[in-house]
């Protein structure tokens, strides 16, 4: 039923190349959780057109930076939830100038990338190696930091033997149930009235009260962006005539010039609406198959995502890893000690 509904659709509505591209990458998000009969011939030809869908689907609508020579070795930084490139271009730079083809992504639902309306890391992963294939030539080199982590993580795993190496930033592949639970960031996230608010500043003395971290008020504020509105108004005067005989009987009015107010108001620059209505998925679990790809593991000393007891669970997956512990560093280890971080990054990747 689902076919026949897209060929339909396909034949009589859809007019142009990009809207066929974009119309078909709806679907193919929902093929990796099908299982397709392929036997019959038209279901085999539909198949191989949105599996390779998404290829114009990300060009048409993935914000990223670019830095450094073609070409170096290609390098893909995955920043985490409600992130965005531009966390992370200080660090791309240095990079960029150490030789490397560096990639940074706002993911999708963030920064200046295209909203969708669900979340998957299985997506998410199959979304941005579509984009990978496309821009390298040899096997990339992936870091992921939280969420985008995760995402490195199922990249690994769906794709064996598809990466150099990849560095993973603060983050487990086990569920995160204080995320979830009420009064957390994302349940602050869906009761903020954020229409209420005409100012960031008072938007931020509002968010003082329910976030304590310092790093996730940070991150939340540089969600908001802040629009104004010009509004044309007309307004009038009595006629400035106080003599009282004549004020009994003069009752017209003079206009003034025309007024304008401007109005601010704030709005997320992120779908973060959406995706904090699917934090069980992105605090959730991962589940992995054995990767035996070389990976390394930065944590900060003071998260509470990489607690030392919590580590097995890594090991145990990844076959080929190290981990790395950066003192006195909570989870924004990368903002925190950025010297440290970088030189821990390059020795790694220097590493055979």
């Amino acid at each position: 039923m689902l076919f026949r509904l897209a060929k339909l659709m396909f034949f009589r509505q859809l007019q142009t190349v990009p809207a066929i591209f974009s119309f078909i990458s709806v679907f193919s998000i929902c093929i990796p959780q099908c299982r397709i009969p392929l036997s019959n011939k038209g279901n085999r030809i539909w198949f191989c057109i949105f599996a390779c869908s998404n290829f114009y689907f990300q060009d048409m609508k993935l914000f990223y930076r670019e830095l450094g020579s073609f070409d170096g070795r290609t390098l893909m930084i995955i920043h985490g939830w409600l992130g965005m490139s531009s966390h992370w271009l200080n660090i791309g730079r240095f990079l960029a100038d150490c030789g490397y083809h560096v990639i940074i992504p706002d993911l999708p639902n963030h920064g200046r990338s295209f909203h969708t309306d669900m979340f998957s890391y299985d997506s998410m992963a199959r979304f941005l190696h579509d984009f990978l294939r496309k821009h390298s030539s040899d096997k990339p080199i992936l870091i992921g930091h939280s969420m985008g982590g995760k995402i490195a993580m199922k990249m690994l795993d769906l794709f064996h033997g598809k990466y150099e190496k990849c560095i993973i930033v603060d983050i487990l592949p086990k569920d995160y149930p204080e995320l979830m639970r009420q009064g957390g960031i994302a349940d602050t996230i869906l009761k903020t009235p954020l229409s209420q608010f005409e100012y960031r500043k008072d938007l931020a003395a509002y968010l003082q009260k329910y976030v304590s971290d310092k790093g996730w008020l940070t991150l939340l504020l540089q969600n908001i962006e802040t629009k104004s509105v010009t509004h044309n108004s007309d307004t009038t005067e009595a006629n400035p005539d106080f003599d009282e005989t004549k004020r009994r009987f003069n009752f017209a009015k003079r206009p003034l010039a025309e007024t304008k107010r401007r109005c601010n108001f704030l709005k997320w620059r992120s779908n973060a609406i959406m995706l904090a209505e699917n934090m069980p998925k992105v605090a959730g679990r991962v589940d992995l198959q054995p990767v035996d790809t070389p990976t390394l593991l930065i944590r900060g000393s003071k998260s509470e995502f990489t607690e030392a007891e919590d580590l097995n669970c890594f090991s145990e997956v990844f076959t080929n890893s190290r981990i790395v512990t950066m003192e006195d560093c909570s989870h924004w280890l990368f903002v925190d000690k950025p010297a440290l971080f970088l030189k821990e990054v390059c020795t790694y990747l220097d590493s055979i």
